[in-house]
């Protein structure tokens, strides 16, 4: 509510100018209000007005709280994102070091993680899914759990878990364990994110039937593979939730290139039952899961 000043109720010159009646007393002082900006004055408020401020009031603290609340749910991943540097993010007590394309010259260890995305790479992300709730993440492809760790701490969400092919990282198991993240952080290690019957029987356990939120493909970067992976998971996706491929110019001569299967899923949208949003960058290709049921069975005709 916006304050506002006195009204001034103009006189004439005759009213001036004529002497007050005898018998009526003199008008006693109009009272000030005791508190407000410097130099305001206030009329007086009758209690009538001033119930009625009150409610008013009210009603514009809830609406400021309300929306407040809405605002700080598409913020929050923006406010407290310390770059010390452009590839060094300092933020939830945790370094993330973003290594370029040289994996290898930095090894994760303790409270320090290496990124292969950059700091543009992780805004897109914010950009992407900032004043959604992300409750249920899967993540396939976590390298040193770099990215892993940084959107547990972004999105805050119920669980997310992360499929790789590679053994076991000792410095991943021991952050989660130390930081008290089991219950809502799992990772599963020796699994190819093309077994379908491997990674469905991760996905029950985790999720226990709830749908997913947000799928991040950043694996092997192939066309079989991320294809499989794509049919097997995306009927999973809610309705408004995103499926990510990142790295989709990715092209290592080993069959046909990822850009392939970007293109195939891309024509989908023809269809915004299926697809209702497509957005496409230099570093990922994310679609947004429409109304309509899809299974696998039907993925796999319309991606043959």
């Amino acid at each position: 509510m916006e304050r506002s000043g006195t009204t001034w109720t103009a006189t004439t010159l005759r009213d001036l100018l004529r002497p007050p009646l005898p018998r009526r007393p003199p008008a006693p002082p109009v009272p000030r209000a005791r508190h407000g900006p410097i130099g305001m004055r206030s009329a007086p408020i009758s209690p009538l007005d001033r119930s009625r401020l009150l409610r008013v009031g009210a009603i514009d603290i809830v609406c400021s709280i309300v929306n407040m609340q809405l605002w700080w749910m598409g913020v929050t991943m923006l406010q407290g994102l310390n770059w010390l540097q452009e590839w060094h993010l300092y933020f939830d007590q945790t370094n993330f070091i973003f290594i370029a394309n040289e994996p290898g010259t930095v090894k994760s260890k303790d409270d320090l993680f290496t990124l292969m995305k950059s700091r543009d790479f992780i805004q897109k992300y914010v950009d992407l899914i900032e004043g959604q709730e992300i409750r249920n993440i899967v993540e396939f492809g976590v390298f040193e759990g770099g990215s892993l760790i940084l959107f547990n701490s972004l999105l805050k969400p119920k669980k997310i878990v992360g499929i790789d092919l590679k053994l076991p990282l000792e410095h991943l198991d021991g952050f989660i364990k130390e930081r008290g993240l089991i219950d809502n952080v799992s990772v599963h290690y020796s699994t190819s994110q093309s077994d379908n019957g491997k990674v469905s029987g991760i996905l029950d356990r985790e999720f226990g039937g709830e749908p997913l939120d947000l799928v991040m493909d950043d694996a092997s970067h192939l066309f079989e593979h991320s294809r499989e992976t794509f049919i097997n998971v995306f009927p999973r996706v809610r309705e408004g939730g995103w499926y990510v491929i990142e790295d989709w110019t990715a092209d290592y001569n080993d069959g046909a290139p990822l850009a392939n299967l970007v293109h195939k899923i891309v024509d989908m949208g023809a269809d915004h039952r299926v697809l209702n949003q497509i957005v496409i960058n230099a570093n990922f290709v994310a679609v947004r899961k429409g109304k309509a049921q899809v299974t696998a069975a039907d993925l796999r005709d319309r991606l043959a």
